[in-house]
């Protein structure tokens, strides 16, 4: 995966806010044939926490290499769900929920916006977005917070295969509790909560990267977040 020429690799390039190609972005083909870029990510107006401890640091940053690193997201996210997938069967799914794929597997032929921009949570998921077992979140049974980045509230959906103790915690980077969002006995099923990036003394946590864990019966799932001011 990169911005530039190889082979092998996805080709990425950058959008703006509203959706539109950036003038950054360079067209192909690549030298060995293939459509440049085949994937679009946000390329500009992206924001990223400092790692300053000592202040509340966010910087608008853009280019084709943040658009990289975001596609580099979206298939972190697919292997967490399924790692048992090839590298071919998670470029297929990208281009099969992307804005611009079209019928027979097609793209734009004037080789500027490829493919399109992929649905990271579509492609994770099966091809409708749904779980085919109720019980879970495409194979797994803690989702990916929405939104992340968040501020100041955010959503975290979780699954609970049979009835029993549900446990759904914040942590900080050095593992200390932030705030305990479940603490209960749940019917099996469905169900979300919303943090408001508050800790149990009911203080706005600082702005950072924190760690969710489910424990439900024997089963432990952990995801990462990112809160920002």
């Amino acid at each position: 995966m990169a911005p530039g020429d190889a082979f092998e690799v996805i080709t990425c390039g950058g959008v703006e806010l509203t959706g539109e190609i950036t003038d950054f972005s360079s067209d192909g083909p690549t030298a060995d044939g293939r459509i440049k870029p085949e994937l679009l990510a946000r390329g500009q107006e992206v924001y990223t926490i400092c790692a300053h401890q000592d202040i509340d640091c966010t910087t608008d940053t853009g280019g084709t290499s943040v658009a990289t690193s975001l596609m580099a997201s979206m298939v972190a996210c697919m292997i967490q769900v399924h790692p048992s997938w090839t590298p071919a069967t998670m470029r297929a799914r990208l281009f099969e929920t992307a804005s611009d794929f079209l019928a027979q597997g097609t793209f734009d032929s004037l080789y500027v916006r490829g493919y399109g921009v992929p649905d990271a949570a579509l492609a994770a998921l099966n091809s409708t977005g749904v779980s085919t077992n109720p019980q879970t979140i495409g194979n797994t049974l803690l989702a990916q917070n929405a939104p992340n980045p968040f501020r100041p509230t955010t959503t975290i959906a979780y699954a609970v295969p049979r009835n029993g103790s549900v446990q759904l915690s914040v942590f900080d980077v050095k593992g200390r509790l932030v705030r305990k969002l479940v603490g209960q006995v749940q019917a099996a099923g469905r169900y979300q909560v919303i943090w408001d990036g508050r800790d149990m003394a009911g203080r706005r946590a600082a702005s950072g990267v924190y760690f969710y864990r489910l424990v439900t019966g024997d089963m432990i799932e952990t995801r990462c977040m990112v809160r920002m001011r």
